[in-house]
């Protein structure tokens, strides 16, 4: 059973911890083990069990200047825990040295004698079979306790928080694996059955999300509940330990470029001590390592860009070995690498980053106080406020990103009741223009302590200075949650924010209820509705009634249809609970458009739901799926093994998901097999990469080109281009890749609003985030409800995104009874493209016809 616990406070973590350890002191400490001689097997044997490194963390936290902290559990309950290390006579005032630490941040003075005293943040495993983490985790642990003990003066100058484990569901789910299926003694041979991990590997958690590319956006528990702690602390250095393939040197800062312009010169200085302190020490054993390349400082939501955009100096770490290493492996050069040499390195790169840390301990606490100083009186970034309106229909969005920014400690205001006009740079026009801030509106000024990661979240269009990046090249707030929004030169004063009130009173009817198709949790009522047997009806056309008017899309519960007694309280409890607006009616004839009688007042009925996954998927985009049916709308999927299941049998289920994928072994007669199963009343929903199974295949409706001209043109250009590409040097290989990258952008779209597919959304563009190069044409058999525009943010390489234009960016096409839905992005992406859930959800609820 998954477990979804309430967030704590610090003060109480840290009491209980206190309490604990107070207990095993006055029991007598026990002796300190080293991991080999807790764990019964030599480090570096095989991979410990989760449950191990908790029993040995808690074991190390009855020593002298160790304090256990555990800040949540993991979807499938495992504890999630940090380790505080520090000096005996620290220890005894750890609450007293993060009180003023946070003071200092807040623009207090601190105290004078922990002017030197640094907080390095260690995080390992935040891959779950990049396993080697957790065992080099267990030994640093042992070297701070021993120190500790010791008394040692370089633990004076630090606190250190070590998170031996991030992901425990992702570890365990590799780990066990391993164990299970691993020979004795070791197979080095890189074929073998115990370096192939299954699908879906151990690196995501349960629901198959990376948890590294979640700490700005926190959808999943593991990193909300981490993220609080991390605050409460909000650490000088954080360290982010990683492996990648095993042919692969070490790797350690500094970065490569690009870095965003919000990192600082003392933040690139440190990366610079950091690397030259690691370097030495591997240079006295021999070892190879690389610094300055692959691994950047730009996408926000990362191990060492997250921390460094809130003040702190992060870094990366990666150690090649990762999930087809085991403990032993042959590299391609004949060499083998020991599972025990992968932790040797850790171990060093941390010990190492803890020394330099305690040797500058007065420059971090220094240049951190100085870093939020200048947020508070002379922010960096591009403006001085943002400004976003709130209207009836975008007030609950904008309560969702308060919320998210008070995740972040950044403060919001609620503009007060006198309207003024003021300069603004409009998102999604990139004009200046005049606005008017009307009383009520969100305010969100630059001039507060945690405003550089505020303008990093809001940055309308990142500077790359290397267009050679790791990840995506955009991510705009208010372009993931589709809101309107304006940069201010200067901000304006509002009031402390106070989120909306309740909602009115629940008012009876005789005749039924609608609920408008722009809420936020529209279709999340709905599926509560069909949860609870609730019969719906929407409208296709806009309606007036003599004191309502009712949009495309509303939601009809009309006594009339009900059969259950008490339905009216459920909809309640759903008022209640989802903060929707479920308004009476005062009848069905209408003075403009279709009464409630008429054809065009369509029944929505409560589909079956299946998914698509197993190994010729994407783990990341099939969990993306399950994720928001289960934790979001909370309505039941049913997951397929496509390896293992026909369309054939797929009778009992009227839509299908089709998350991105290889789909390597579907063949003619498979989609085939699909094309009947729609052809008899199913829905097909294909997202991003699983809609090339259907372009060019018969009766599907979907091509790349429908003009001849233009895919002449086209195919001509692209050959020139590959021919003028041999008289290149070997040396601009990577500048040429850079060319072809498209996504990782965001484009305006054009939204068909009268589509049911559209149902909800404003009338201005719809923003996506591009995740594939393709290009498809505009359905000539069927519906293009988005059709792109124009790039609004991004990189894009000069041969990427051509022709896009006018093109299909979703779209629908009826075959026989059912429909086909095509979307060429991924409108669910790492969950946090707020916007794209809506078009995702209609694809699945909402009546076609």
């Amino acid at each position: 059973m998954l477990k979804i616990p309430h967030l704590c406070t610090l003060s109480v973590l840290l009491l209980a911890s206190f309490l604990v350890n107070a207990s095993s002191t006055a029991n007598g400490q026990t002796s300190l083990q080293n991991p080999s001689e807790f764990l019964g097997f030599d480090l570096g044997q095989n991979f410990s069990l989760h449950h191990q490194i908790i029993d040995y963390s808690k074991h190390l936290s009855s020593q002298t200047g160790a304090s256990l902290v555990e800040y949540g559990e993991t979807y499938e309950g495992r504890p999630l825990q940090v380790v505080v290390f520090t000096h005996p006579e620290n220890m005894e005032r750890l609450e007293v040295i993060r009180q003023q630490h946070l003071d200092r941040i807040q623009g207090g003075s601190g105290m004078a004698e922990f002017d030197g005293l640094a907080i390095v943040w260690m995080s390992y495993n935040v891959h779950g079979n990049e396993a080697v983490c957790s065992e080099a985790a267990l030994e640093v642990m042992h070297t701070l306790a021993t120190k500790c003990d010791a008394y040692d003066p370089i633990m004076k100058r630090i606190v250190v928080l070590v998170d031996p484990c991030l992901n425990p569901d992702g570890h365990d789910r590799y780990a066990v694996w391993f164990n299970q299926h691993a020979s004795f003694p070791a197979n080095a041979d890189p074929k073998g059955l115990e370096h192939e991990e299954p699908w879906p590997g151990g690196r995501p958690n349960h629901y198959l999300f990376d948890l590294n590319r979640d700490w700005a956006w926190q959808k999943q528990q593991e990193s909300k509940m981490r993220s609080a702690l991390y605050r409460e602390w909000m650490p000088h250095v954080h360290c982010d330990y990683h492996e990648m393939g095993y042919n692969s040197p070490y790797y350690f800062a500094p970065a490569a470029e690009p870095y965003h312009e919000a990192i600082t010169s003392w933040q690139r200085e440190f990366q610079e001590e950091i690397g030259r302190d690691a370097a030495a020490k591997f240079d006295a054993r021999g070892e190879l390592y690389y610094t300055r390349e692959s691994f950047d400082l730009f996408y926000p939501s990362y191990g060492d860009t997250y921390p460094m955009y809130n003040g702190a100096v992060g870094m990366t770490y990666e150690q090649g070995g990762s999930g087809r290493a085991g403990v032993l492996v042959k590299r391609s050069d004949g060499t083998h690498l020991k599972l025990r040499e992968r932790i040797d390195n850790h171990v060093e790169s941390s010990l190492s980053a803890i020394e330099t840390s305690s040797r500058l301990a007065d420059r971090l606490v220094k240049e951190m106080a100085t870093f939020h100083e200048m947020n508070r009186t002379q922010p960096q970034g591009r403006f001085g406020g943002y400004h976003i309106p709130i209207d009836a229909s975008n007030v609950s969005r904008v309560g969702q990103i308060v919320e998210f920014l008070q995740r972040h400690q950044i403060e919001c205001e609620r503009a007060t009741s006198t309207s003024r006009s003021v300069s603004a740079w409009e998102y999604g026009t990139g004009r200046n223009r005049n606005v008017v801030i009307q009383p009520g509106d969100l305010l969100i000024s630059c001039y507060q302590s945690h405003s550089r990661i505020l303008d990093v979240l809001f940055d309308p269009e990142p500077i790359l200075t290397d267009s050679l990046t790791y990840d995506i090249t955009s991510w705009s707030i208010p372009y993931a949650f589709g809101l309107q929004a304006h940069g201010l030169s200067k901000p304006v004063q509002g009031e402390n924010w106070q989120q909306a009130q309740s909602l009115n009173d629940w008012a009876s009817s005789a005749y039924g209820y609608a609920i408008a198709p722009e809420q936020d949790n529209y279709i999340n009522a709905l599926a509560q509705l069909h949860k609870a047997g609730i019969r719906v009806r929407a409208s296709s056309k806009p309606i007036v009634h003599p004191n309502a008017k009712y949009a495309r899309g509303t939601l009809f519960i009309l006594r009339g249809d009900q059969t259950q007694k008490n339905w009216t309280e459920t909809l309640q409890s759903i008022q209640t609970d989802l903060h929707v607006a479920i308004v009476p009616m005062e009848g069905g004839r209408a003075l403009e458009g279709p009464d409630m009688g008429s054809d065009n007042i369509w029944l929505v009925e409560a589909p079956s739901v299946a998914l698509l996954t197993g190994d010729e998927t994407s783990s990341l985009g099939s969990g993306e799926v399950w994720w928001h049916f289960e934790q979001e709308l909370k309505y039941p999927l049913t997951r397929l093994n496509v390896s293992s299941n026909s369309p054939s049998d797929w009778n009992n289920f009227d839509v299908v998901i089709l998350p991105a994928g290889w789909y390597a072994s579907a063949t003619e007669s498979w989609i085939e097999a699909i094309k009947d199963w729609v052809y008899d009343g199913g829905r097909i929903v294909a997202l991003s990469r699983a809609i090339n199974l259907f372009s060019g295949e018969s009766g599907w409706g979907l091509e790349r080109f429908n003009d001849n001209v233009l895919k002449k043109t086209v195919l001509e250009r692209e050959s020139e281009e590959n021919i003028a590409d041999r008289e290149k040097s070997f040396g601009e290989r990577k500048r040429r890749y850079a060319m072809n990258i498209g996504d990782g952008s965001i484009y305006a779209v054009n939204l068909d609003l009268s589509h049911p597919l559209a149902w909800g959304y404003p009338d201005r563009p719809y923003y996506s985030l591009r995740s594939s190069n393709s290009r498809y044409a505009a359905l000539e058999d069927g519906w293009t409800v988005g059709r792109y525009h124009r790039r609004v943010s991004g990189f894009v390489g000069s041969r990427a995104n051509r022709e896009l234009a006018n093109t299909l960016m979703v779209g629908t096409k009826s075959i026989g009874r059912g429909h086909a839905i095509y979307f060429a992005d991924n409108p669910l992406f790492r969950g946090f493209w707020e916007n794209g859930k809506r078009l995702f959800d209609n694809s699945v609820f909402m009546p076609l016809d």
